[in-house]
């Protein structure tokens, strides 16, 4: 059961991990495609 809840703190922190990483990415895709356009 201990293992169980280990694990899912660690999906957890890994799945914030991945979000801010994710949300970086596509803000700095919307910075090079808005610098292209204009």
């Amino acid at each position: 059961m201990e293992s169980d809840e280990y694990r899912k703190q660690i999906i957890q922190m890994v799945g914030q991990i991945t979000d801010d990483v994710i949300l970086r990415r596509i803000y700095f895709i919307l910075v090079v495609i808005a610098g292209t356009d204009f």
